[in-house]
C-alpha cells in the first residue's frame, strides 16, 4: 500500500537524484522530532523521502502525515509512504523502500536521526567524483545523554578479538580501543575509505543496491545485514567511503530491539559465510589477535530446496567448493534429491529436518534458497556463484543420464511444449504445432518430451510420461537441437551444452541463459519485456500480464521463430 501524504509537488513519473528511505518501527516519537527538524533540501538536488511503516504497532505513518502537514514549507518536499502489511525487519523494510525509489542514489536513514543542513551534497559529490565508490557513510554524532556531541560512528573497523565491526570514534580509533567516545575535532576526520559504514545512514547507487539483492533478509529483525552489504559491495571491487562533511545526529535504539532473539543467529550466519570461508580476510585488516584458530573446513552443507531446474544449477557451485576445500565432505539439502543423483561432488543428499538437527556439525553452510529470487536483475548462475564466494567461471553442471530402452530415431530434435502458470511462456498451441510440422517437413525426426500434462505436438516419437528423468536427460543430451519453454528440460539442455531455442515470455533471457548454444525466442521491441524482474523481490513466478495483452506471446509469430532456428537446424544436419 502506498500513500502520498505531501500534496502538490509529487508526481508519479518524476525522477530524483537521491531517494531517502526511512524505515519505521515503534518510531512515532522520534519521527515527529525528525520531521519537525528536517533541514531544507539541499539546493540543486532533486530529493524524495520514502517512509516505510514496517507494520508499526504505533502506526507511525499517521505521525508522518500529520507532521508534514504541519510544516509550512511542506510543498517544497517530495515524500510518500509505503506500508508493509507484515513486519519485514530493518533489511526488509529498507528493501521495500528501495524498490520504489526513482533515483540515481538511495540513502537509508534511521528514524531516530536528524540531519544537519547541507548534508546531502557531500554524499552526492563523493559518488559523482569516483565511479568506483559503492557506498558512502557520514559522520554520526550522539544526541542526548552523557556523551552528547561525541562521535557515534565515523565508519567501522573489524576487530578480531570481538569478531565484530566496531564504530570508529566511538569504540575504536586507529586500531586502539577507546575508553569513551571522541569529540569530532579530536579525531581530525577526512574523506577516506572504510572497511564498513553503518546502516544508520548508508548511501549507495540504486542500481548497485538492486544488483546485489539489497539487504540480505536472512538476517532477521536487524543487525549484521549492513555488515554483509558492505562486504558484498567491496568484494565486487567497489569502495566504501566515509564523508565527514555530511553530519547527522543519532538518538540510538529508539525501537528498543536491543540484543533480540535473532542477534546471535544473525552473527553466526555472518561468521559462517564470511569468516569460516576466509572471504573476509581480503576485506579487513588484522586488528588485534584472532581469538581462536579458524576451524578447518571438513564438512560443508549447501542448501537449495526447490525447484528441479534451480537445484540443478545451484549445484554448479560444488566443483569450485571441492577445489577450494579438497578434504571436505559435501552434503546437499534439497527437496529434489533425484536431480542430484550421482553428482560427483556430493557425499550425501539430506532433507531439511536432518539439516536443521545437525547444523552444528558443519564448518561451512552455503544458503542458496531464494538467492536469485532476491536478485531478479542478476543472472541466475551469477547469484549462486557470488553467494558461494566463487568465480562464476568455475561453475560446473552435472546431470545423471541413462539411455532409454525405447528405440530412438536418428538425428532427432527434442521439443518440450510444457504447461506452466507463467504468463507469456506458453506459446500458442497452433504456433508450436506449426513449428513442429516445419521441422519434420525439413526431414528432421522430432521427439516430444515432458509429462503427460504437457502439450502433445506432432512428432516422430512421443515420450511424454514414458521415460524417467534420467532417460529424458539422455535424450536431451544426444539431441541435435532442443526447442521448448524455460523449465527444467531447458536447464538440462544447457547442462549438456545442447544447441537450442527457448521461449521466455515475461523473463529477460539474459538472466536465465548461461550457454551461448541456447538462444532466446522473444518478440522484438517489447517495452513490457521482463515484467517479472520489476516485481518486489523475492520474485518466484508471475501469473498475470502487466499489459493484459500477452504481447510476449501474441507478437511472437511462427515466421519469427522459424527464421531464428531454420539456419541453425540446417547446420546441425550437415
Amino acid at each position: 500500500m502506498i500513500l502520498y501524504p505531501i500534496q502538490g509537488k509529487y508526481k508519479g513519473d518524476e525522477q530524483f537524484d537521491i531517494s531517502i528511505v526511512v524505515p519505521m518501527y515503534k518510531s512515532r516519537e522520534v519521527i515527529v522530532d525528525q520531521i519537525r527538524r528536517w533541514p531544507t533540501t539541499d539546493k540543486g538536488l532533486k530529493v524524495e523521502i520514502i517512509y516505510v511503516d514496517d507494520a508499526c504497532p504505533q502506526k507511525s505513518y499517521k505521525a508522518v502525515i500529520r507532521e508534514w502537514g504541519n510544516r509550512r514549507d511542506a510543498q517544497d518536499f517530495h515524500a510518500r509512504i509505503i506500508i508493509n502489511e507484515k513486519n519485514k525487519g530493518f533489511g526488509g523494510a529498507c528493501n521495500s523502500g528501495a524498490h520504489y525509489a526513482k533515483s540515481k542514489y538511495v540513502i537509508f536513514l534511521n528514524a531516530d536521526t536528524v540531519p544537519e543542513p547541507n548534508w546531502l551534497h557531500p554524499i552526492y559529490e563523493t559518488f559523482e567524483n569516483d565511479p568506483k565508490v559503492g557506498i558512502v557513510g557520514n559522520l554520526q554524532l550522539k544526541e542526548g545523554g552523557e556523551f552528547h556531541g561525541t562521535i557515534d560512528s565515523a565508519g567501522s573497523e573489524w576487530y578480531w578479538p570481538e569478531t565484530n565491526f566496531l564504530h570508529i570514534g566511538r569504540h575504536i580509533f586507529n586500531g586502539e580501543i577507546l575508553e569513551q567516545p571522541m569529540k569530532p575535532r579530536e579525531a581530525k576526520l577526512t574523506l577516506c575509505e572504510r572497511q564498513m559504514v553503518t546502516g544508520c545512514c548508508l548511501a549507495i547507487p540504486t542500481a548497485l543496491f538492486k544488483d546485489v539483492g539489497g539487504f540480505n533478509q536472512y538476517y532477521h529483525i536487524g543487525y549484521w545485514e549492513d555488515s554483509e552489504l558492505n562486504m558484498n559491495i567491496r568484494e565486487k571491487g567497489y569502495k566504501v567511503m566515509f564523508q565527514p562533511k555530511s553530519i547527522i545526529w543519532h538518538k540510538l535504539s529508539h525501537a528498543k530491539v536491543g540484543k533480540h532473539d535473532f542477534h546471535d543467529i544473525n552473527k553466526q550466519y555472518f561468521m559462517n559465510k564470511w569468516d569460516a570461508s576466509g572471504r573476509i580476510d581480503q576485506l579487513v585488516k588484522e586488528s588485534g589477535p584472532r581469538p581462536l584458530t579458524r576451524d578447518k573446513i571438513n564438512l560443508i552443507l549447501v542448501k537449495r530446496q526447490a525447484a528441479n531446474g534451480d537445484v540443478l544449477l545451484a549445484a554448479g557451485v560444488l566443483g569450485a567448493l571441492k577445489k577450494r576445500y579438497p578434504d571436505a565432505r559435501i552434503h546437499f539439502c534439497t527437496g529434489c534429491p533425484a536431480t542430484l543423483f550421482g553428482h560427483p561432488y556430493i557425499n550425501h543428499v539430506i532433507n531439511e529436518v536432518d539439516a536443521f538437527n545437525f547444523l552444528h556439525r558443519y564448518n561451512l553452510i552455503v544458503e542458496l534458497d531464494d538467492i536469485y529470487e532476491a536478485r531478479p536483475t542478476t543472472p541466475l548462475v551469477n547469484a549462486y556463484a557470488e553467494e558461494a564466494g566463487i568465480p562464476v567461471e568455475e561453475m560446473e553442471y552435472h546431470m545423471h543420464h541413462t539411455k532409454p530402452s525405447i528405440e530412438l530415431p536418428e538425428n532427432y530434435v527434442v521439443v518440450h511444449a510444457g504447461m506452466t502458470n507463467w504468463v507469456g511462456r506458453q506459446w500458442k498451441d497452433a504456433h508450436f504445432e506449426a513449428i513442429c510440422k516445419r521441422i519434420m517437413a525439413e526431414g528432421h525426426n522430432l521427439i516430444c518430451i515432458g509429462s503427460t500434462t504437457d502439450r502433445e505436438m506432432p512428432c516422430t516419437l512421443d515420450l511424454r510420461g514414458k521415460v524417467t528423468l534420467f532417460e529424458t536427460a539422455w535424450v536431451i543430451k544426444h539431441a541435435k537441437f532442443y526447442i521448448g519453454i524455460d523449465s527444467m528440460p531447458m536447464h538440462i539442455a544447457q547442462t549438456f551444452d545442447v544447441e537450442g531455442a527457448c521461449f521466455f515470455g515475461c523473463i529477460k533471457p539474459e538472466y536465465r541463459l548461461f550457454r551461448e548454444s541456447m538462444k532466446a525466442l522473444t518478440a522484438p521491441n517489447l517495452p513490457c519485456l521482463g515484467c517479472h524482474h520489476r516485481r518486489m523481490p523475492p520474485v518466484t513466478s508471475l501469473n498475470f500480464c502487466e499489459t493484459g495483452g500477452l504481447d510476449c506471446e501474441e507478437k511472437l509469430t511462427v515466421e519469427m521463430v522459424w527464421s531464428q532456428i531454420k539456419d541453425r537446424l540446417c547446420k546441425k544436419s550437415m
